[in-house]
């Protein structure tokens, strides 16, 4: 299956104008973008159709329970979100997102130590709406065959949003240098928004070398990564001090339990 083209036949003066339309939407209060459903990044960041994000974090900081969180979080305002789970197996994710909307530990399911209360919550998980608004695909692919399965999706009704986990586990074309490769891979994903019209929300997995210092990410730890910032619409990284044993956060508090969301870059909101 090809990329599906969009047709450039607005004019300027329609563009325009459409751009008014949606300002006055957005001043009587209505979203025109797809708010991620966290109060804090209300007003930052707003995704629109053709948008990449891209969170990246090193192992172990939590890249695969953002994505769970985000994903369910969405589903419970009835968005439709295609997961795809490049890293894990389908049964291995859903007892994930069943534990997220359950509250119940994902290691007591795995381990068969869940109390009668807890085995209730998750029948009750099981039969609802929320569940059947998020479609998950496991296995090694493509950009061309997430392309084909996001069509398979769209075709039973509209998608809000698709989650990537992550990038650098999508099967690159062969080239010479895993740089080309992975550049060729978020040129990919960027289409992917473009053509489908559809958010995309891609975790990256940083290199190991750039956590030796323990320091907050930053925009560089991504250039051995590919084109991935430059495609970007908005990137940001997720850090735990308390894993390297920094047991403060920058501004005092404790980082215990604690999990920083940095925006590095967005390209049309505030960064913070």
């Amino acid at each position: 299956i090809e990329f599906r083209k969009q047709l450039d036949d607005k004019t300027n003066e329609e563009v325009v104008l459409d751009l008014i339309a949606n300002h006055e939407r957005a001043k009587n209060g209505e979203i025109t973008g797809l708010e991620l459903p966290y109060k804090s990044l209300h007003t930052k960041i707003l995704l629109e159709p053709v948008d990449l994000m891209v969170i990246g974090a090193r192992p172990a900081m939590g890249k695969t329970a953002f994505a769970v969180c985000t994903a369910c979080e969405l589903a419970k305002q009835g968005k439709k979100v295609v997961f795809f789970a490049l890293e894990m197996s389908k049964e291995q994710m859903m007892r994930r997102i069943i534990a997220n909307f359950a509250q119940v530990d994902s290691n007591a399911i795995k381990y068969g130590r869940c109390n009668s209360l807890e085995l209730q919550r998750i029948n009750i998980v099981s039969g609802s709406e929320y569940l059947n608004n998020i479609e998950i695909y496991e296995g090694s692919h493509m950009v061309m065959d997430i392309a084909n399965k996001v069509s398979l999706s769209q075709a039973k009704g509209d998608v809000d949003l698709i989650i990537i986990d992550y990038l650098q586990k999508i099967i690159p074309k062969k080239t010479n240098s895993r740089y080309q490769e992975v550049t060729d891979i978020s040129n990919g994903v960027k289409l992917l928004a473009q053509n489908f019209n559809i958010p995309v929300i891609a975790m990256a997995q940083l290199s190991r070398e750039s956590a030796k210092t323990g320091s907050r990410p930053k925009l560089p730890d991504l250039k051995e990564s590919g084109e991935i910032e430059q495609d970007a619409s908005v990137v940001a990284f997720l850090h735990r001090p308390e894993y390297y044993g920094q047991y403060t956060m920058e501004n005092g508090n404790s980082s215990q339990n604690m999990c920083e969301f940095i925006i590095a870059k967005n390209r049309e909101g505030f960064d913070g």
